[in-house]
């Protein structure tokens, strides 16, 4: 997932140098537990930004997502910076039976935005979110295998001084 995470970087440095990038929303896609909304949530921390996280499955209308999303797209941050990530998670669960005018009402948040606009999904070919695709940055992020896990952890567990066996290892990658 380096490639995936490099992209995002770059993305989000073009906002950094006021020069919205031509996508200004990024679109995050692969299995659950892969580190999608973590690296959001991660890049936010690090870099001083305020991430404004919410659930797309609770925000299935047009009047409530344009509510929660597009007020905080266009707005500046309670310290008057505009240093905040929009924060989309399960954007794929607005694609639903259920969905009123929510695909549209996303469409319209990503060509107005002010600040980054992140979405996450698992599986973002659902036909009706072909107009979301195509106004974004496509990154996806692939299972990790378990020796890519294990490598990792042991990795960690060295940089902090921590003595841990293969074993277990091991379990915690399963």
């Amino acid at each position: 997932n380096k490639e995936s995470v490099e992209a995002f970087v770059k993305w989000m440095k073009q906002w950094e140098l006021g020069k919205p990038p031509e996508k200004k929303a990024v679109l995050l896609y692969g299995p659950a537990g892969v580190g999608k909304t973590s690296l959001v949530l991660a890049y936010g921390k690090e870099h001083g930004y305020d991430v404004v996280e919410v659930n797309a499955s609770d925000w299935r209308n047009e009047a409530r997502m344009k509510a929660v999303v597009g007020e905080s797209s266009l707005q500046a941050t309670l310290d008057g910076s505009s240093k905040k990530i929009i924060l989309i998670d399960e954007v794929d669960g607005i694609a639903g039976k259920e969905d009123a005018g929510g695909i549209a009402a996303l469409k319209r948040i990503i060509d107005e935005t002010r600040v980054p606009l992140a979405l996450v999904a698992n599986n973002p070919w659902d036909p009706k979110l072909a107009p979301i695709r195509e106004k974004c940055l496509m990154l996806e992020f692939k299972r990790l295998k378990k020796s890519e896990i294990i490598r990792r952890l042991r990795e960690i567990a060295r940089s902090e001084g921590i003595q841990v066996s293969e074993a277990v290892l091991e379990k915690i990658a399963e």
